[in-house]
Formats: C-alpha cells, sequence, structure tokens
C-alpha cells in the first residue's frame, strides 16, 4: 500500500511542503482514491474537509490520519465521529495544546480509539512529549515512526524535493528555508531514542516499532509478532543497538557494521 501525506493541508502547517501544491480535496480527488484498488493510508487536515468526505473515503476501506492541520479539538471530534484512525507525526505541524483550546494535539491525547505516530528523533519531538504521549494514550496505541528520507543508508547527505535540497544537518533533514523536512534515522534508531531519552520500556519500543503499527494497519493477523503463522520478519541487534541481522520473510542478511 501507500501512505499519501498530503496535497490536503492547512497552509500554516504546511512544513517543508511545497505551498503552491497545497489545495482542498475535490470530486475527482475522492473518485480517484475510492477507485485506487490498494491499501491507502490519507493524510490531511480535517478541517479543510466537507462533512462526509472522511466517512466516505473510510468506508471505501481507506485510513484517514489527521497531519499538518490546523483543526481545533471540536474538529478533531467532528472527525473521529466520521472515522478519523490515527493522528500522523503527533506534536509536528499540528495545532497544539494551550489552556482553553486543547487543539489537534490535546485531542489526539485524550481519544483512546485511535492512533498517533511520533518521530523519534531527537529533533522533532522532545523526548518528554514522547513520554507524556506513551502515558497519556491507551495501551497499544502509540507508534514510532522515522520520517526518513533517500539519504538513510545512502552514501549521499543530500536529495531532491520540488526541485531543492534537502540535507543532512546535525542528525536532520533540512530544506533551504532551514525547515524541517524529514529525519536521517532508522527505526533502530528509533528504538533507542524512545528507551534512552524518554524512558520507555525496551519490550514496549519494539512494540511501538512492530506490533501496534501492524494493529493499526490492520496486518495484525500476520505482522508485528513472532508467533506460528506470521511471517518472519526479524532484527537482532546488540547492546549498543547496533543491527547485526535481518530477516525479512525469513530470508536472512547478516550486517557488520
Amino acid at each position: 500500500g501507500l501512505h499519501i501525506e498530503g496535497p490536503f493541508f492547512d497552509s500554516g502547517r504546511r512544513g517543508a511542503h511545497n505551498a503552491e501544491m497545497i489545495r482542498t480535496m475535490d470530486q475527482a480527488d475522492i473518485d480517484w482514491l475510492i477507485a485506487a484498488n490498494l491499501p491507502l493510508m490519507l493524510t490531511l487536515a480535517p478541517e479543510h474537509c466537507q462533512a462526509g468526505v472522511i466517512e466516505k473515503l473510510t468506508e471505501a476501506g481507506l485510513m484517514i490520519c489527521a497531519g499538518h492541520t490546523d483543526a481545533s479539538a471540536e474538529q478533531i471530534r467532528a472527525a473521529l465521529r466520521e472515522g478519523l484512525r490515527g493522528f500522523t507525526h503527533l506534536f509536528n505541524a499540528m495545532s497544539q495544546i494551550t489552556a482553553r483550546s486543547p487543539g489537534a494535539v490535546g485531542a489526539a491525547l485524550d481519544d483512546v480509539q485511535t492512533w498517533v505516530g511520533i518521530i523519534a528523533d531527537g529533533h522533532h519531538v522532545h523526548p518528554i512529549n514522547l513520554s507524556l504521549a506513551h502515558r497519556a494514550k491507551a495501551d497499544g496505541k502509540v507508534c514510532l515512526v522515522t520520517d526518513a528520507m533517500s539519504t538513510v543508508g545512502s552514501d549521499s547527505s543530500a536529495m531532491q524535493l520540488y526541485d531543492e535540497e534537502i540535507s543532512e544537518q546535525d542528525g536532520k533533514l533540512v530544506n533551504a528555508e532551514g525547515k524541517l523536512a524529514g529525519s536521517a534515522i532508522g527505526m533502530i534508531q528509533a528504538v533507542e531514542y524512545a528507551h534512552n531519552s524518554a524512558g520507555i520500556e525496551l519490550g514496549e519500543c519494539l512494540s511501538m516499532a512492530s506490533r501496534y503499527p501492524a494493529d493499526f494497519l490492520n496486518r495484525d493477523k500476520d505482522l508485528g509478532q513472532l508467533a506460528p503463522g506470521f511471517r518472519a520478519d526479524m532484527v537482532h541487534f546488540d547492546d549498543a543497538f547496533v543491527v547485526r541481522n535481518t530477516w525479512l520473510a525469513g530470508s536472512h542478511q547478516q550486517h557488520n557494521q
């Protein structure tokens, strides 16, 4: 499947996305998404959707998440009633908690049914906020994500996006304006950060990187656990969080860092 992040965003919360490409969803978009005939996760700003759109897309099998949004808590709750399934990159590019306005972040933390993805790279989210979100959300609802770009695992420290250079600086990716444009980590670094910096128990961190995302994606019958009938995806790493061996669908590869 695919995760389509945009272009149905709030322009003020676009982050590194090209402002010229941000727009509202029209009927042709809805028709195309429904006819795509493959698993789709769509991140959008709910406040810019007409009533009933999220419900229609959800009924068609799409997984709708809120992100790059300036929605109020009330607007998020309306989207939840239509089937909003989760929140993309919690704390980043969305309305924040204040004393009298919970915003998208507050609504996300308050809801017990939805999942949240958090970029655990040490740049996007403070470890205290990661710890707070983990304690606030219901069990199994926090997923670690990397927001990794093509520089990860590559010899190159830069790439092109929207005809501008995205480069790695001090462990993060930034665009020409200096805005965060992604991360420079793999999933093992996210697990390490959640454990060592946010103080979350290691086994829970591993579930946040595997079992909980599988639950979110409705793949909990074949992915995310080491059990009979599940695909043999495994990672062997040492005490320094260096990956030594991997198995993808049972196919073994040794790593000699």
